[in-house]
């Protein structure tokens, strides 16, 4: 039986992050990390809007991260030729009851040490910055940018496998037992079961973190509730031409009992520059596999119309779907020992902003909750 120091199961842009920065101190030969999917980015961190996050509506654990991972993102991105455009951002106000709105998220990015964030008053100015965008008002954010996820994950990955560490996809976990000095998974591979020993466990599977956990620990009560995010397209040509992300201002609505806080469908231009994402529209999935597209396009052109005046119905067809790993008890992220095995270190609710967080929370894991000591 193979045995390991440290096996991180999910091989997403968080799990390979945290891989990569334990390689950079412990033997790396000595570190597993297990993807259930074949290729990589299936789930979270290749469906998303792509976008960089400045930490402006973030608060707790989720503020923190977002903003140390920002800058370690850049970093990397330039370190290793991902590709990575830092733009901005603008969040738009239609009239004077929603430039308060403005007023109270820049009061908030100020209190909350967001960097470069400033309010323009004049649609003047705002027309000189996007000039086919209609605004009373907006917020500027100059550390919000565009990155190639995927090539960020392709980054990722080679850089984990060139410091020796073992990552082995189309592999799913079956089963974990928890033993007196570490702990037994069995994995499957196609039609090839076996298992592995190893002394400790990161739990980074996103959408299925919660039900790892209550393998490993009955006990644990953790519950992932699966928010799908739906997109729409257009060319970024034209009158539509856009240069950086344009959001409407936040707001949340309930289902199921719980509270979700939803940014806005916003316009993306796609680091290549050639395509606007139009999302997400946000709604609870009816399982964490419910990957159809399912609203009509008339609801994303109602959505931005006023304030992307150019656009045509016709001019939109159907974007991807994904699905976000959301808490249904909280809305920070969660990153503890398990109750019961210190040697088990927990990721939930691991949603937005995490791709840009990924690289922080590996650090954090390791400064802060590491399984290993």
């Amino acid at each position: 039986m193979e045995e390991f120091l440290l096996t991180i199961v999910g091989g997403g842009a968080v799990g390979l992050a945290t891989a990569r920065e334990f390689s950079r101190h412990i033997p790396p030969e000595k570190i597993l990390v297990l993807e259930r999917h074949t290729h990589l980015g299936q789930e979270q961190s290749g469906r998303s809007s792509e976008v960089v996050h400045s930490g402006l509506y973030d608060e707790g654990l989720k503020l923190k991260l977002c903003l140390r991972g920002n800058s370690l993102l850049r970093s990397f991105c330039h370190d290793y030729q991902v590709p990575l455009k830092m733009e901005g951002k603008l969040v738009v106000a239609k009239d004077k009851e929603e430039d308060k709105i403005l007023e109270q998220l820049l009061h908030k990015a100020t209190q909350n040490n967001v960097p470069e964030i400033i309010k323009i008053d004049d649609s003047k100015k705002i027309n000189e910055l996007e000039p086919n965008i209609k605004a009373y008002s907006a917020l500027f954010s100059e550390t919000t940018g565009v990155i190639d996820s995927m090539a960020y994950l392709q980054a990722l990955l080679q850089q984990t496998e060139n410091n020796g560490v073992y990552v082995l996809l189309g592999t799913n976990v079956t089963d974990i037992k928890p033993k007196q000095d570490g702990f037994t998974i069995t994995l499957q591979q196609r039609d090839e079961t076996y298992d592995i020993q190893t002394k400790a466990v990161i739990n980074a599977a996103g959408l299925s973190a919660d039900e790892l956990a209550r393998n490993i620990n009955q006990n644990n009560l953790f519950e992932t509730v699966p928010v799908k995010g739906l997109y729409a397209v257009a060319k970024n040509k034209g009158p539509l031409q856009i240069k950086r992300s344009v959001y409407p201002l936040p707001w949340s609505f309930e289902q199921e009992g719980r509270t979700f806080y939803d940014l806005g469908v916003h316009l993306t231009p796609t680091v290549a520059g050639n395509e606007i994402r139009i999302g997400p529209a946000v709604k609870v999935a009816s399982s964490k596999k419910d990957y159809q597209h399912d609203i009509s396009l008339n609801f994303f052109y109602e959505r931005i119309v006023g304030y992307f005046p150019n656009i045509r119905r016709e001019d939109l067809r159907e974007g991807h779907v994904g699905i976000l790993a959301e808490e249904r008890n909280t809305h920070d992220f969660i990153i503890e020992p398990d109750k019961n095995f210190n040697n088990c270190i927990h990721l939930i609710g691991i949603e937005s902003p995490g791709l840009t967080a990924s690289l922080a929370i590996g650090e954090y894991i390791w400064n802060n909750c590491n399984p290993l000591i």
